[in-house]
C-alpha cells in the first residue's frame, strides 16, 4: 500500500495547500510540494489527482444549521461589536428582528446592556448549550403581547415590577426566540452557505443539523435538500474519510482509550 498521490491541493489547514502526499505502508509518510516528494516516491503507484483537493475527514454531529449567520464570541468581551456586524451582515433580516446563537461562557447580560448594543428591533441572544436566552426591551415588548404562558413562568425572570427583566430559561428559550420573526428562504440558504464557508476553513467536511423541528422548521427544509444536491454528497465522501483515518490510527487510539487519553488526539501525519 505505497502511493504518490500528485496533481492535487491537500489542505494544511490556515489555509494552507499542499499539491502531493507520499504514503507508505499505509500510513501518511509525507505532505508537501510534489517536486521535493516524487525523489522519495521510488517503488509506489502514482496518482494524478487532476487538481482535487484532499482535506481531512472531521464531522460534526451536533451543530445548529439555523445559527450559522451569527458566530459570537465567548462571554461579554467583544460583544456589542460581534452583534453589531451579524446584523449589519443581514440588514434586510436585522430591521424585522434578530435571533443570534451565542456562548455565553457563564456570562450574564441585561435588558439595559441588550437595548444598548441593538436598540433598533427585537433581538435575542440564545446559548443552546446551556438553554438560557437574553432579550432586549424590543423582543419584551413583542412577548407582552402574546404573554407568557402559565407553565412557562417558572423559567421567565421577572423583575420587582412584575415583568420579565429579559432572561429566559429551559423552555421559556423557544418562547422568547418565537417573536422573532422567521427568516425567509433565501436568508436561510444565506445563513447555511455561511456555515459551509466556516466548516471548509475549519476542515469540517460533514455537518449533522441539530436543530430539525426547532429553529429549522420541517418546511426549510427544501433549502437543505437544495444545498445538498449543489454541494454535492459530502457526507458519504467524508464518512470514507473518517473511516481510512480511523483505520490508519486504531492501533494509537486503541492505547489512548486503554490509558484514558483518548482526547490527545495523534497529528494527521
Amino acid at each position: 500500500m505505497d502511493f504518490f498521490l500528485f496533481h492535487g491541493k491537500f489542505w494544511m489547514g490556515n489555509g494552507r495547500f499542499a499539491d502531493a502526499m507520499l504514503i507508505r505502508g499505509g500510513k501518511i509518510a509525507a505532505i508537501g510540494q510534489e517536486r521535493e516528494l516524487y525523489p522519495r516516491a521510488e517503488g509506489c503507484d502514482f496518482i494524478s489527482l487532476d487538481g482535487r483537493t484532499v482535506i481531512p475527514g472531521l464531522f460534526d454531529a451536533c451543530l445548529c444549521l439555523a445559527a450559522a449567520g451569527s458566530p459570537l464570541p465567548e462571554g461579554t468581551a467583544g460583544l456589542e461589536a460581534a452583534v453589531q456586524t451579524a446584523l449589519s451582515a443581514h440588514p434586510r433580516q436585522a430591521k424585522k428582528g434578530a435571533r443570534l446563537y451565542w456562548r455565553s461562557a457563564g456570562s450574564e447580560l441585561t435588558r439595559a446592556q441588550l437595548d444598548s448594543i441593538w436598540p433598533h428591533s427585537p433581538l435575542v441572544l440564545e446559548d443552546v448549550v446551556e438553554a438560557r436566552a437574553w432579550a432586549n426591551g424590543k423582543a419584551l415588548q413583542r412577548l407582552e403581547q402574546v404573554g407568557i404562558p402559565p407553565a412557562l413562568a417558572a423559567h421567565v425572570t421577572f423583575g420587582e415590577d412584575g415583568r420579565p427583566t429579559g432572561r429566559f430559561s429551559g423552555p421559556a428559550c423557544r418562547l422568547i426566540a418565537g417573536v422573532i420573526p422567521r427568516p425567509t428562504q433565501g436568508e436561510l440558504k444565506a445563513q447555511a452557505l455561511s456555515l459551509l464557508r466556516q466548516a471548509v476553513r475549519a476542515g469540517i467536511t460533514t455537518i449533522q443539523s441539530a436543530d430539525l423541528g426547532l429553529a429549522l422548521e420541517e418546511k426549510d427544509l427544501p433549502v437543505v435538500r437544495q444545498l445538498y444536491r449543489e454541494r454535492g454528497d459530502l457526507p458519504r465522501k467524508a464518512q470514507e474519510l473518517v473511516r481510512e483515518w480511523l483505520m490508519v490510527h486504531q492501533d494509537e487510539l486503541q492505547e489512548m482509550w486503554d490509558e484514558q487519553r483518548i482526547w490527545k488526539l495523534p497529528p494527521l501525519e
